[in-house]
């Protein structure tokens, strides 16, 4: 029922997604900040000591763009075996303690991009999760090959219903 739900929602939605998955159910969150050279001057590592990623890769199950917060584990189930297709075994999650965030790129033309997720941290009201997009270097050798980058990670618990996520963008390095 969930994955006809996060079907019918995307569909609703476009190309990128933020929703708030908990017990009481879904919540679209509506607002998205970008400013790609003055948000990446600007990203700290404070924060992400308390994140533990439970998958980092170019090679998902997530074709579209996806930005979730995951507090109950039916949702984490759907979510996960999407993104891995179900070739990784379900990470055990206490959702009494802990909640999983997603950030997704949707699918890229060539191999070379990332997506990190680098802090979540409170920010008055809101909770703010702070994503990195990498893409692929200009000019460096890149497979022409689909992919579709994602970080999921586990972080503390936080019940505030206003989530924004602030992304910043930093082109990969050769070789990285």
């Amino acid at each position: 029922m969930l994955g006809a739900t996060l079907s019918s929602i995307l569909a609703v939605l476009g190309p990128v997604a933020f929703l708030l998955i908990s017990p009481a159910g879904l919540a679209i969150l509506t607002e998205r900040h970008s400013n790609a050279a003055i948000e990446v001057a600007h990203m700290e590592a404070a924060g992400t000591d308390s994140l533990h990623h439970l998958i980092q890769e170019s090679y998902s199950g997530l074709r579209s763009a996806l930005r979730a917060v995951v507090q109950d584990s039916a949702a984490f189930r759907e979510i996960w075996e999407r993104a891995t297709l179900g070739h990784r075994p379900l990470p055990a999650i206490d959702f009494t303690r802990d909640m999983v965030i997603v950030a997704a790129m949707g699918a890229r033309s060539s191999t070379g991009h990332a997506i990190h997720i680098q802090s979540v941290r409170a920010e008055g009201p809101a909770l703010q999760v702070r994503v990195l997009l990498a893409p692929a270097a200009p000019g460096c050798g890149r497979g022409m090959m689909e992919t579709y980058p994602v970080d999921i990670v586990r972080a503390p618990r936080d019940d505030r219903r206003v989530v924004t996520f602030v992304e910043g963008i930093e082109a990969q390095r050769c070789g990285s």
